[in-house]
């Protein structure tokens, strides 16, 4: 498929390409300023840095599924603008280098609103193309999240090293403030009309917990991405220590690590848009999980820098499998009366295996240094491997819950 003509030919959609494309790369700028802030700044970056995983968890496993049900019950994009708005404000407090405790209230803040952000996000989309174009659009939204990455991670490095922190939030601030104004031009007009009440969201997710229980391939898609994202979280966690501690390399490593994995994201996940329609998208979480697990056991093999960039090129191209597969499957198979309610699921199970994978790695890395845990995380994704062959069976499924008359 042509992304330009595509881009072109679906106004609505653009808008909301262009918020992404402006926020991601403010994002990632600010998450390399914010990792080396810490690591730097605070005498203890292990436990700092644990710190600021738990403080993100649990806002997104506390609020995740509530700011799913609003985005099935509020109209969506609405929803997206204030968290954009708020976001702006609340980023600019960290151009005051604030305090750990300081720190860690601002990160939860941010991710409450995440949490209203990311669910909206990604129902809207099936609104804004056709069913037959989902693939196309996650690939285009995959090409640009990895190419920010790319650029982000470079810049977030070179500025932090140039002109120092606080140029890196600040880009990130306005990056919201922008973000704002592209989803203000989306023509969408919502059919919702429930109003708001401090109960509905706690009632909206329990039903909607009821309903995703009775649907094995969500169930299943659920348990593989805790899988993979307690093994990755954990690589997520040691990599920044790797490089600058075990390794004694300078900051910009870092960057340059994480640019590599964007790079061939970028690449990975242009391959699949333009010829993956036909791959099953069980077949690409599979993909992905061998391909993690096989980084893994890599690097956990022999630390180096050769085997951190082999480990970090096997992580971009297993990252654009899974990410494209798993949403491309849910978003087709989940009713959009659900869609908001099951990716707001999806974040708090993907940030509390890592918040599990922070911590525990606080733990076994002063008893077991990088090696082993690294080569167990890998040999974990190998069993999770055989978990997610169970998806097969659902390929091309629309699910049972897609069936049934679910009143909002």
């Amino acid at each position: 498929m042509n992304f330009t003509a595509f881009l072109s030919e679906n106004r609505n959609f653009r808008f909301l390409w262009l918020s992404q494309l402006i926020s991601a790369l403010g994002d990632w700028i600010s998450y390399v300023a914010l990792t080396l802030f810490v690591i730097d700044r605070y005498s203890n970056s292990v436990q700092a840095l644990a710190w600021i995983t738990l403080s993100k968890t649990l806002a997104i496993l506390f609020f995740g599924p509530l700011g799913g049900a609003m985005a099935d019950q509020h109209n969506r994009k609405k929803l997206m603008v204030i968290a954009d708005l708020s976001r702006f404000f609340l980023t600019l407090l960290l151009l005051f280098s604030p305090p750990l405790w300081a720190l860690t209230l601002i990160v939860f803040a941010l991710n409450i609103l995440s949490c209203l952000f990311t669910p909206a996000y990604y129902a809207i989309i099936p609104e804004l193309v056709e069913e037959k174009n989902l693939l196309a659009a996650n690939s285009i939204n995959g090409v640009t999240a990895n190419s920010v990455w790319l650029l982000g991670t470079l810049i977030g490095g070179v500025m932090v090293a140039a002109i120092g922190y606080r140029w890196a939030f600040l880009f990130d601030a306005l990056s919201f403030l922008l973000s704002a104004l592209f989803l203000a031009f989306i023509n969408y007009r919502s059919q919702k009309t429930a109003h708001f009440s401090l109960l509905m969201p706690f009632q909206q997710t329990y039903q909607g917990l009821r309903e995703i229980k009775k649907s094995p391939p969500h169930l299943i898609m659920f348990a593989v991405v805790f899988g993979f994202f307690l093994a990755g979280g954990f690589y997520n966690f040691v990599q920044p220590l790797i490089i600058r501690k075990e390794l004694g390399l300078a900051e910009v490593y870092y960057s340059y690590a994480l640019a590599l994995t964007g790079g061939l994201m970028i690449l990975t996940s242009f391959l699949l848009g333009k010829y993956g329609q036909r791959v099953p998208r069980p077949l690409l979480v599979q993909i992905s999980v061998l391909l993690g697990g096989i980084a893994f056991i890599l690097l956990g093999w022999q630390i180096n820098w050769a085997t951190v960039v082999i480990a970090a090129a096997l992580v971009g191209i297993s990252n654009s499998f899974g990410g494209l597969g798993m949403r491309t499957f849910m978003q087709e198979i989940t009713p959009n009366e659900l869609r908001g309610k099951v990716f707001g699921l999806i974040e708090p199970i993907i940030n509390s295996a890592m918040a599990i994978a922070a911590f525990g790695g606080m733990v076994v890395l002063k008893g077991l240094g990088y090696n082993w845990p690294l080569k167990l995380s890998g040999i974990f994704l190998i069993l999770v491997l055989f978990l997610a062959t169970a998806l097969n069976r659902y390929n091309n499924l629309q699910s049972d819950l897609s069936q049934q008359n679910i009143s909002a």
